[in-house]
């Protein structure tokens, strides 16, 4: 659950990571670490139009805090549904049974009828557990590329505040941070589809 924290400066997301197993945690605290050094750069910049950027941007890294939390609370879900499948025993089970149809002969044939359902029985629950198991390396890879990304947005805003004349600078932090979000946004659906 997140809730909103109420003090004099712009609030941030506070998000309860302890649920999260310790990868999934850092990955969330990581984007939270991003939020409030931004927190901590643009609380000096005076009330104007480069306060007014800055906090549109704090509204995106809000966005994105929520969406990384909500993207590895999923993941973490997928990993442990995933492992209550047993992916070492869907393999060992998919290999034995292919194993005994190889040794069918051509003779056995209501033998190798129902064999031939058993392999593919097994090769459907093998198959969803290699795709839940793909979906959370490639949402553990993708939280760590995008908290990169993250990080870099954040160091080009201070750019801003150190160079506040460069407003060409603001739209390239604003449009990386856009797109931060929108690529959370496709990494949670996509782990979302694994529940359907």
């Amino acid at each position: 659950m997140f809730r909103r924290r109420r003090d004099r400066e712009r609030p941030s997301p506070v998000v309860d990571v302890a649920g999260l197993a310790p990868a999934w945690r850092r990955a969330v605290e990581d984007a939270m670490d991003a939020r409030r050094r931004f927190a901590e750069m643009t609380a000096r910049v005076p009330t104007g139009p480069l306060r007014q950027r800055l906090d549109g941007m704090a509204e995106q890294l809000d966005a994105a805090v929520l969406r990384c939390w909500d993207t590895a609370t999923r993941a973490q879900a997928a990993e442990e549904v995933a492992r209550t499948l047993d992916p070492d025993e869907a393999t060992a089970e998919l290999k034995a049974a292919r194993r005994r149809l190889e040794r069918l002969g051509d003779h056995e044939r209501a033998d190798r009828s129902a064999m031939e359902a058993e392999v593919e029985a097994l090769s459907l629950r093998h198959g969803a557990v290699q795709r839940a198991l793909n979906a959370v390396d490639e949402a553990s890879d993708r939280l760590r590329m995008l908290n990169v990304r993250l990080d870099a947005a954040v160091a080009h805003a201070l750019e801003l505040v150190l160079a506040p004349a460069a407003s060409d600078q603001a739209d390239r932090v604003d449009a990386e941070l856009r797109d931060v979000v929108g690529q959370l946004d496709s990494l949670r659906s996509a782990l979302g589809e694994l529940d359907t």
